[in-house]
């Protein structure tokens, strides 16, 4: 199994960040990068120094601090991280290997052939596990009886709301990545009870044209 190359140690992970948004800023226009998606990465990069900076001294935080730190960097800017790497990094052919070296991110494997549009939608299985916690599984359509991924995707997209129906899938309010066909999701207490809309795609991260409905 390949290393992941976005560090688990909240120290390594800002200086991966912080190096990966400085060599987009700097190279956005020879790596033809949208530039919408270069101001975000350089927002959310400098959103999440000002809480790293606020929680690394263990002696001097308050437990709101690490709550907000965690959240922003678990629940946005890291699932974030890796859509833009995938998206803009990995697969760009303007960038070379010594520049992926720099900002921590391996070598990209050769590209596989051109992948097909996705027609057929993921069977979606969901399970209360704990309290707030529900279990998911997902399958394609072939694979009666256990979770699997689509071959033309790149994982599962959720997207969904707790509590009012949206009025389209790209109106919810949150949004889950997952590149595995079991995964786990903890919900907030103060949402007990209420109900959740959640629509589930395949997508392709690549070119989302190509993604299922």
């Amino acid at each position: 199994m390949a290393k992941d190359y976005i560090p688990r140690a909240n120290s390594k992970f800002d200086t991966f960040q912080s190096i990966l948004a400085k060599m987009v800023v700097a190279n956005a226009t020879a790596w033809k990068i949208p530039i919408d998606e270069v101001n975000a990465l350089k927002a959310a990069s400098i959103k999440y120094s000002d809480l790293y900076k606020a929680i690394s001294i263990k002696g001097n935080r308050t437990q709101g601090q690490v709550a907000a730190h965690d959240e922003f960097r678990e629940k946005t800017y890291e699932p974030d991280s890796r859509v833009f790497v995938n998206s803009f990094i990995k697969t760009n052919k303007n960038i070379d290997v010594s520049a992926l070296s720099a900002m921590g991110i391996t070598e990209r494997k050769k590209r596989r052939k051109q992948r097909s549009k996705i027609e057929t939608t993921p069977q979606v299985f969901i399970e209360n596990i704990a309290n707030m916690w529900l279990r998911f599984v997902c399958r394609i359509e072939s694979h009666y009886g256990k979770g699997s991924i689509h071959p033309e995707s790149d994982g599962l997209e959720f997207r969904y709301s707790i509590g009012t129906k949206p009025a389209t899938p790209k109106k919810t309010t949150d949004h889950h990545l997952s590149k595995k066909a079991h995964f786990i999701l903890k919900f907030e207490e103060e949402n007990r009870g209420k109900t959740i809309y959640l629509y589930a795609r395949w997508v392709n991260q690549v070119n989302d044209a190509l993604s299922g409905p």
